[in-house]
């Protein structure tokens, strides 16, 4: 019995450090969207006020409101992800019976606005200022 426990232990270590790998790959991917959003935002508005004569330039000057869009429902799929690792993470922290101030998911979960809880509100403050300004933008000077 005692030997079936250490195989169910180390299966779930194993498992758990997959799911973490997994939640810190789906945050590195969010904040490469991010710096993406912005990067090509800045390029594509450089170029059409650099070229306004250019055809084309009232279309693309949109783009970014699109891309911004795509962008912003990739990361929240991937937010949705880190999220389901993180409480899977919780549920199986128990069965290593940490001590009771001890457990990454398990205080990530608990907290009602933690670090976790900022990072997120400012994740999506974030995506609704870039949507709303690649929208106003082309407004204002399109």
């Amino acid at each position: 019995m005692a030997d079936s426990n250490s195989k169910i232990q180390e299966l779930l270590l194993r498992e758990v450090e997959h799911v973490r790998n997994e939640y810190d790959e789906a945050i590195r991917q969010t904040r490469l969207l991010e710096r993406y959003a912005v990067l090509v935002t800045g390029l594509i508005w450089s170029w059409c006020v650099t070229n306004p004569g250019q055809a084309g330039v009232d279309v693309l000057i949109w783009f970014p409101a699109i891309l911004t869009a795509v962008f912003g429902i990739r990361a929240w799929s991937l937010h949705c992800r880190a999220l389901a690792a993180r409480r899977y993470i919780a549920e199986v922290e128990p069965t290593f019976s940490p001590p009771k101030d001890l457990g990454w998911a398990q205080k990530q979960i608990n907290r009602k606005f933690g670090t976790h809880g900022l990072v997120a509100c400012t994740a999506y403050l974030f995506w609704g200022v870039v949507q709303v300004g690649t929208i106003v933008v082309p407004i204002m000077y399109g």
